[in-house]
């Protein structure tokens, strides 16, 4: 692995009290945090005391000196060096060169030697360049964040196009401004790009954080990364080529309940997360709420049954997702034990609602095609990606499950919300169901043209739309063969009104201002609505975000339907941050897979679809903060090098609809 090593340059005090005093000693340290969670290796140029208080153009010169000069550190041959080298403090300029300010640098006079000159910096990345390993060179970047640092970003830039003999250079500046003031900005800016990293992200290219950096802070900010490798990357050890899905609000707790197991059940953590790869695990499943009798069928079905198909349906928002999450979240013996040392969980369920690891492989189908769907069960089953010739994906894998001696049960969710529903239904999953050991469970709408606020209701006269279920084979109408049963979840209202109170009250979500009394209250009018679980969910989720709303408010907000309280959240959302609710646009634009945020590709989106807003990853973090309840964090895997990126999409099809509606309207109008 290719390592990174970080240089800081700067001094925290100046014996001239012409400078102005700056608060380099921050800088210095979010820099250097912001690098630590590469793991990167780092010096620092240090006073006679061995510390940056006092920090001399000598200083300086020696530390760069040292670091380009000798590695100070046993490195294997074959192993590129990246470095950082990070300068902060004031700038002097004669108007055509510049200089980085130090402890000893006089102000209003020709500071000669008494600071250190960008030409300098530029030598030793030229002298660097011509005596390393061409072959093998590692990536190079400069941090400029001093005043005027455009000009001293420009200096190093001509020096490198000087070097003719030399084209893979593999180096990137950046500066944070052309101004004559110290903003600051930069350590924030770059603290901004690396939070974005998540646990699905593999890394982040160098060029993208830079890019990234520069555009957060705005102005006169310049990246400069033309002679940048495509492939320079920077390593997120958090990262996994796994990870969970699940609703931006309650991915914290999950992620860190996840990152205490990996500490003391590496493997069995690994092995989880790539079976359950996209599964969406939040607290749908933990503030979940009746559904017993049919999570026992479920959980009988899987322990009695030798092959076939079991199709979990209901309403749209009538909780088969949470159902089935549950169900996977608990069939994990660690990850419950984690879950409730987290507290996040207030007991264990009952053993009659819990398999014992039932499940080879969870695919959440949100955006999958049938290729994509056929793919990921051939990685988890070991199938070879290149087939013989003549021999299409989808047969070799159904062939090696034929000859497999072990039983496999696969679950697949959201089978209406894939890109492929009828060819996923009946050229996979039926045939995968035939096999003997083989148990698929499906969890799907009946049919593609239910929504939480359209009326489904059939005329006297016509048989209700379950062509979804009739393309797994199977009918709601009549019984199934032995091995095959659909079982629909009806309306609960008693549940209802236990999830709404609980998730009002509960420690981790709710508020003091909600007491005993106004929560029964709240739970009371959730329940007579006679509306899915994702009414209550949403209606629950704007009653914690705005606590001190009156009795009449109240009552307006649970009047509405399902996009009617998306729409004030995103009235809400408005007021606060006018960014917000163009990015939760965008996504609806996704076509369920989302967008990710690395490569600026959710940014510049946004900014295209909404001409005159720009976007920089402070507003997408915000955004997230604020809107977490009605996003979904997720993963996408690209190659090459088997890269993974977070994605971010819109929690449930309804919110991308009342974009879709409202889009619409205006166009037709």
């Amino acid at each position: 692995m290719s390592e990174v090593r970080l240089l800081l340059v700067g001094t925290e005090t100046y014996k001239d009290a012409g400078w102005e005093t700056i608060d380099t000693a921050a800088s210095i340290k979010r820099v250097s945090e912001t690098f630590a969670k590469f793991n990167a290796i780092t010096d620092r140029a240090t006073d006679d005391d061995g510390a940056s208080v006092r920090v001399k153009a000598a200083d300086a010169r020696e530390a760069l000196d040292r670091w380009f000069r000798l590695p100070g550190h046993e490195v294997a041959a074959s192993a590129a060096i990246n470095t950082v080298l990070y300068l902060v403090g004031h700038g002097d300029s004669d108007g055509r060169a510049l200089s980085l300010a130090t402890y000893d640098t006089p102000t209003n006079t020709l500071v000669g030697s008494a600071a250190l000159g960008l030409s300098e910096v530029g030598a030793a990345v030229i002298d660097a360049i011509k005596t390393g390993d061409d072959a093998n060179r590692g990536w190079t970047v400069v941090i400029v964040d001093c005043c005027k640092a455009g000009l001293g970003v420009d200096e190093i830039a001509g020096m490198l196009a000087g070097l003719a003999d030399f084209r893979n250079r593999n180096v990137a500046l950046i500066g944070a401004s052309h101004g004559t003031s110290f903003s600051g900005l930069l350590p924030e800016a770059l603290e901004a790009a690396v939070a974005s990293l998540g646990p699905q992200d593999s890394g982040i290219s160098v060029r993208d954080l830079l890019e990234s950096t520069a555009k957060t802070i705005g102005g006169t900010a310049m990246a400069r990364v033309d002679e940048l490798h495509a492939d320079a990357w920077l390593i997120n050890p958090a990262g996994s080529s796994g990870g969970l899905s699940g609703q931006v609000d309650s991915m914290a707790a999950l992620d860190e309940v996840i990152t205490n197991l990996s500490k003391t059940r590496p493997d069995t953590v690994a092995h989880f997360l790539n079976k359950a790869q996209g599964t969406e695990i939040d607290e749908r499943a933990w503030f979940f709420e009746g559904r017993d009798v049919d999570t026992r069928q479920l959980v009988r079905w899987l322990e009695q049954t030798p092959n076939g198909m079991y199709v979990l349906t209901g309403d749209a928002g009538s909780g088969k997702s949470a159902m089935l999450g549950r169900l996977v979240t608990f069939s994990e013996p660690e990850l419950l034990a984690g879950l409730l040392h987290a507290k996040i969980l207030a007991e264990a369920p009952q053993d009659a609602l819990v398999a014992a690891r039932p499940f080879d492989a969870v695919i959440h189908l949100t955006s999958m095609t049938f290729a994509n769907t056929v793919a990921r069960l051939s990685e988890i089953v070991g199938v070879d990606s290149s087939p013989p010739h003549g021999v299409s994906e989808v047969d070799a894998l159904l062939t090696h499950l034929i000859d497999r001696t072990e039983p496999f049960t696969v679950l697949v969710d959201a089978l209406d919300e894939s890109l492929d529903p009828f060819p996923i239904a009946a050229s996979l999953l039926r045939r995968l169901a035939a096999i003997n050991g083989v148990k698929v469970v499906v969890g799907t709408r009946r049919s593609l043209n239910e929504g939480p606020d359209i009326d489904t209701a059939p005329d006297i006269d016509t048989a209700p739309d379950t062509h979804l279920i009739n393309a797994l084979g199977l009918r709601m109408d009549t019984e199934n063969r032995s091995g095959y049963e659909v079982r629909e979840l009806k309306p609960d209202a008693e549940a209802i009104h236990r999830y709404a109170k609980r998730r009002l009250r509960h420690p981790k979500t709710g508020h003091s201002e909600f007491s005993e009394a106004d929560a029964t209250d709240i739970a009371d009018q959730i329940a007579a609505r006679d509306q899915p679980f994702l009414f209550a969910r949403l209606a629950t989720t704007e009653l914690l975000a705005q606590p001190d709303l009156n009795t009449r408010q109240i009552t307006q907000l649970l009047s509405g339907r399902h996009r009617e309280i998306f729409g004030q959240a995103l009235d809400r959302f408005a007021v606060g941050d006018h960014h917000t609710v163009p990015l939760l646009r965008t996504l609806a634009y996704g076509l369920g897979r989302g967008f990710p945020q690395r490569f600026g590709l959710w940014a510049t989106i946004t900014e295209a679809l909404h001409p005159g807003i720009e976007i920089n990853d402070l507003h997408i973090q915000k955004t997230l903060v604020t809107a977490g309840a009605y996003i979904v964090r997720d993963g996408q895997r690209i190659n090459p090098g088997n890269r993974s990126y977070t994605t971010f999409r819109l929690a449930h099809r309804t919110f991308a609809e009342h974009f879709d509606n409202e889009d619409n309207h205006d166009t037709a109008n």
